[in-house]
């Protein structure tokens, strides 16, 4: 018990600098005091990069094209914190047409839509990965990612939306369907005083045809890991060389 009491009060004297959603693995920064938590921030705009792994789902058919044509930069618009009373809170991705404020029937919020960005750097065919059963219909790839962007579950939206959900991730799998997403969106819009629309009606994008709920929260981790910080300013760190940060083997690469 005294290891635990001794680990926790040096837990609550540490600063969180850097966090990752709660089913992704990796790297986390953390300091000691606030002065440096406050240089790190400052940091961040363009001096630290950050790079990310995932495992995703491609279709088979023609899946070499479908993978060349995410290379490189990706940028979509999303709402964030978008919430409907049957769904957990989630990141939607948007048409690029939606920049006006978007007001959350179920919540009372007015959101905006942001811009997300970030590079896929690589990608290479995986024969399978560790306790996952791909289905016959696709195929593996896991992607070499830089965040530009930043966003609350961005990395999961955008390739999502794209059309690759993260493995394991059953809150996005089910918004790669474009009309799901615009669905949730129109749902979430709409008056609460419109004849169509009562407040009371589950939205019917929340379940599937057999009444299963959709897009809920995975029990365990997903096939996404960040795996390397690189500052071009070490001096945060004590170095007067670039600093560069890396994350072990992730949870799919296990014997």
């Amino acid at each position: 018990a005294s290891h635990v009491d001794a680990a926790r009060v040096a837990m609550e004297s540490l600063f969180v600098t850097t966090r990752i959603d709660h089913p992704t693995e990796g790297l986390v920064i953390i300091g000691k005091n606030s002065k440096f938590v406050g240089r790190f921030n400052a940091s961040m705009n363009g001096r630290i990069q950050k790079w990310y792994r995932a495992a995703v789902l491609v279709p088979k058919d023609n899946h070499d094209a479908r993978i060349r044509d995410i290379l490189g930069d990706m940028t979509h618009r999303a709402v964030m914190n978008f919430k409907l009373k049957d769904l957990p809170y989630l990141t939607l991705i948007v048409d690029d047409g939606v920049m006006g404020p978007v007001p959350m029937r179920d919540t009372g919020k007015v959101l905006q839509s942001v811009e997300c960005r970030m590079i896929v750097h690589g990608a290479n065919e995986l024969d399978g990965i560790r306790e996952y059963i791909c289905p016959d219909t696709h195929v593996i790839y896991e992607l070499d990612i830089e965040l530009l962007t930043g966003r609350t579950h961005q990395i999961r939206a955008q390739l999502s939306a794209a059309g690759f959900p993260i493995i394991r991730d059953s809150l996005y799998a089910p918004l790669t369907s474009e009309s799901v997403r615009q669905g949730l969106l129109s749902y979430a819009r709409q008056p609460d005083d419109d004849a169509e629309y009562k407040s009371d009606d589950e939205c019917q994008y929340v379940r599937d045809e057999h009444g299963r709920r959709l897009a809920e929260e995975p029990e365990g981790a997903i096939a996404l890991q960040a795996y390397q910080l690189y500052a071009h300013d070490g001096s945060i760190f004590g170095s007067s060389e670039p600093v560069t940060f890396q994350a072990g083997h992730p949870w799919w690469h296990s014997a």
